[in-house]
């Protein structure tokens, strides 16, 4: 399939509006420096993503680094609770993983505070290219065996419980933009998937280039575990595949050799599209959000490419969604 456009429209890594480590409080300065056991003696706020929170690499005084998030309880509940999720979760995966390891947390004046490991490295090139292609959908198998069936340590949610939303937003479509007979077959096949494909797998559920990065080993570290459920194993890599052929990559070449996909019902992979594009359809057209004033170009990004992608699958015209920009 051809490519939908620049990926998202948007700057590459400099979609958030976070707090700088300047303007923490004191206090909350004085426990991290305790914690770390070190002076601050330089810190990078990390501009990537769609979140308000705190996200900084911090250089100190011992010549050691690391990645620092935070978010106040009060100003924003939701990112704390995601920040306590992703705590929670990346101290239990399993070392096969290669996620960076969390270091510590606190709680300080209302601000919740998680020091991971500071990794080195650079995110995945886009447009997609094979190489990086080859090693992140490499990673991709060797994260899911480790996480199938879902390790006992977590007691992660499964993912019917927040999929099934996307699968009704599929319903009541405008059928100038997604043709009724077009919107009822991806109900069909939405429904399908959350009828039929079990929860094997713990899974990330937020895999972007921009949660990526590869080491100088050319290893593959995997961040930002918010938002993990219980969900059939292909889910990740059909959730990436998205930007791939976004970005005008043969998605279909890739699903059908991947270890992961190649032996996954057709319409199940089609379902699974559907299901994600049920979210993006909904989230695209959602007020803005001042301190992320680049997420709803974001995600109507990701709307066209997984409607593209699903509509190349099931040979429909997608230009209906495409025309809404």
């Amino acid at each position: 399939m051809s490519a939908v456009g620049s990926q998202a429209g948007t700057p590459d890594y400099q979609t958030a509006q976070r707090p700088s480590w300047s303007a923490l409080p004191p206090a909350v300065r004085s426990e991290v420096e305790a914690r770390c056991g070190s002076a601050v003696v330089s810190a990078a706020t990390q501009s990537a993503g769609f979140t308000p929170g705190l996200a900084c690499r911090l250089t100190l005084a011992d010549g050691t680094g690391v990645f620092l998030k935070g978010a106040h309880e009060t100003t924003w509940p939701w990112v704390v609770s995601s920040y306590r999720t992703e705590a929670a979760t990346v101290v239990a995966l399993p070392a096969a993983v290669r996620a960076p390891a969390l270091r510590w947390t606190a709680e300080v004046d209302g601000w919740f505070l998680a020091a991971y490991e500071d990794v080195s490295g650079r995110h995945p090139a886009r447009p997609w290219s094979s190489a990086d292609i080859d090693v992140v959908l490499g990673a991709l198998t060797r994260v899911a065996g480790a996480l199938t069936p879902v390790p006992d340590a977590f007691d992660a949610p499964d993912y019917r419980e927040e999929f099934s939303a996307f699968a009704g937003n599929l319903d009541g479509l405008d059928p100038r933009v997604v043709p009724a007979d077009y919107a009822r077959e991806a109900r069909r096949l939405a429904d399908r998937v959350l009828r039929d494909a079990p929860a094997t797998t713990l899974c990330h559920n937020d895999l972007r280039d921009d949660n990526l990065l590869i080491d100088a080993t050319g290893e593959v570290r995997i961040f930002d575990w918010n938002f993990v459920s219980a969900a059939p194993a292909w889910f990740d890599l059909v959730g990436l595949v998205c930007s791939i052929a976004g970005d005008g990559g043969d998605a279909d070449a890739l699903v059908a050799r991947h270890p992961l996909t190649n032996d996954v019902d057709a319409d199940l992979i089609d379902g699974t599209l559907a299901l994600l594009f049920g979210y993006y359809v909904t989230a695209a057209v959602q007020e803005e959000v001042a301190t992320s004033p680049w997420l709803r170009r974001h995600q109507r990004w990701y709307r066209n490419a997984t409607w593209s992608w699903l509509c190349s699958r099931r040979g429909w015209d997608p230009s209906g969604v495409l025309s809404l920009g």
